[in-house]
């Protein structure tokens, strides 16, 4: 500083000198907005102490005071311990220091430590500003709207969905509704949420519950507590893999088609929501090859029940959400608007069960001891890559664990195509992602999507928070150097193979150090399967003289 002002002195006495001169006052009092003054004065301008009440001068910075929350460094006036009198830095912070990374310096709880967090908010990562005013605000936490309106500045998405839909889920429209479910800064589990699902939901749905139509929802809580036989996605902690968290078109927030009549004509478009995770072939296969346990003889009985006119829905015998009875079958179903229930009255047997519910005299099935694999079997990829075959519908299959033991495979750096990673270089993590299916424009247009397409789309194994990893069925981060993780969630034969060399390329030692190829080095992962090969002409036979 004393240098610029010897400058701007020695410059007086030249040509064109005060012109200059005021020039530089200006771009000085731009940097240095409370030293301009020894720019003109020629004398150091005084220093305030911590506790300045200069700085809420009327004329500068009294309003920063007038708010119903006060930061507490503002309210107690030690402007100083974040600002510096005279600094190059933006908004006189010290040490340069961008806004968050002075947050942080008192506010360390903020951020997690090294691999403590699977979520982290991008504003928290980056810039806290971007939700915080610093100075105070007009609503709790300083934040700089009221909670959900700043959420939705930037999850837009959210917000159209919101705008867009029928229904809005009664969570969300209560004020501070989206830190009933998440939290701000960072989480153990995906998408920021504060519990694992199902005890989130559950937090709510623990008495009857009255819409805005006169509906009353169920005591979920008490039900799942009296029917040990959970639906999967509940075993499995998802229950958003049936309803939609925010908004939605359908009844009861369900993310798909869903009959709610007793009997319905079968129509595929009115399962969508059954149909998401079970192969469709339950009901569309009549003979015995179906996979399903539900066969007498060469009947698929699930054929027989809803493939008619009058055919049965799945909530005629099953149970959505938990049971007394395997197969999520019901004990009585409600029928008509009488409050009348029909007793169905199931009795499992080793190789079917009997049936005496009052639409039909009491009848049995054998399906002849087919494989237990079949429950699992009928699943799509998508629903298997939630399960184990080891311990169907029961825990994810994601974690790296074998025998309780974390295991790992030396694989070689994945086949990345050049100039494309990191992909955050083009994907910034802190805006909003657009998850709706649509046609990819550049750069990826060149991708064309021939895996189990009609099913799935980029951000079923892409994770859409961070682009730098892959994402299992579960949400879970998996690196692209473990990808074979992500693969063996649906091919869980071949990765089997994988894994004992027998499918792939493996090398090193027998009996010491492997090294594994990953499928993607054979593989597309946009479109694996391998072209067909034409054959080859058989040899031809040597004339053998008689």
């Amino acid at each position: 500083m004393v240098c610029a002002i010897s400058l701007c002195k020695g410059l007086w006495k030249y040509r064109g000198g005060p012109q200059l001169f005021w020039m530089l006052v200006i771009l000085a009092s731009l940097a240095f907005p409370h030293a301009a003054d020894a720019v003109v004065s020629g004398t150091p301008a005084p220093r305030p102490t911590a506790a300045t009440e200069q700085c809420a001068n009327e004329s500068c910075h009294a309003k920063l005071l007038n708010r119903k929350v006060t930061h507490e460094s503002v309210a107690q006036l030690k402007c100083l311990d974040c600002h510096e009198y005279a600094s190059i830095g933006e908004h006189l912070f010290k040490r340069l220091n961008a806004p968050g990374q002075g947050c942080i310096s008192c506010h360390k709880k903020v951020l997690p430590k090294p691999d403590e967090a699977l979520s982290i908010h991008a504003a928290a990562k980056d810039n806290c500003v971007a939700c915080h005013d610093p100075h105070g605000s007009n609503a709790r936490y300083e934040l700089k709207q009221t909670v959900p309106d700043l959420c939705l500045s930037c999850h837009k998405n959210i917000k159209d969905s919101l705008a867009s839909s029928s229904l809005v889920h009664g969570a969300m429209k209560p004020d501070g509704s989206c830190s009933g479910c998440h939290v701000a800064h960072f989480s153990k589990l995906s998408k920021l949420q504060k519990e694992p699902q199902p005890q989130q939901c559950l937090n709510c749905h623990d008495r009857p519950v009255q819409t805005a139509g006169g509906r009353t929802l169920t005591n979920m809580a008490e039900l799942l507590k009296d029917n040990p036989e959970h639906h999967g996605p509940i075993r499995l902690g998802a229950c958003t893999a049936c309803h939609q968290p925010h908004a939605g078109n359908q009844p009861l927030l369900l993310s798909a088609a869903y009959p709610p009549e007793f009997y319905a004509p079968f129509e595929m478009d009115r399962y969508r929501l059954c149909f998401t995770c079970h192969t469709p072939d339950l009901v569309l296969q009549p003979g015995p090859t179906a996979p399903t346990g539900f066969t007498d003889g060469k009947k698929n009985l699930h054929w027989l029940h809803v493939d008619q006119t009058k055919g049965r829905t799945c909530r005629a015998c099953h149970e959505v959400h938990a049971s007394r009875q395997a197969f999520h079958i019901r004990d009585s179903v409600p029928f008509g608007d009488g409050g009348w229930s029909i007793a169905i009255k199931f009795t499992q047997t080793p190789t079917g069960g009997t049936c005496a519910a009052a639409c039909h005299v009491e009848r049995s099935y054998d399906h002849g001891v087919r494989p237990h694999s079949i429950p699992f079997v009928a699943l799509l990829p998508k629903a298997q890559a939630l399960v184990t075959a080891q311990q169907p519908m029961l825990s994810p299959t994601t974690a790296p664990v074998e025998g309780g033991k974390a295991v790992s495979y030396a694989v070689p750096s994945p086949p990345f195509t050049p100039g494309v990673f990191p992909c955050t270089g083009c994907h910034d993590p802190s805006v909003a992602v657009n998850t709706q299916r649509r046609v990819l424009q550049k750069p990826h247009v060149d991708i064309q999507l021939h895996h189990d397409e009609e099913h799935r789309w980029c951000l079923d194994c892409h994770n859409a928070q961070n682009r730098d990893v892959l994402r299992s069925a579960s949400g879970e981060p998996i690196p692209f150097s473990e990808s074979y993780r992500l693969c063996g969630q649906c091919h869980g034969l071949q990765f089997r193979d994988w894994k004992v060399g027998v499918h792939g390329k493996r090398t090193g030692e027998w009996d010491g150090r492997k090294e594994y190829l990953l499928c993607v080095n054979c593989h597309n992962p946009h479109s694996p399967k391998f072209k067909a090969l034409t054959p080859l002409p058989p040899p031809i036979r040597p004339n053998v003289e008689k």
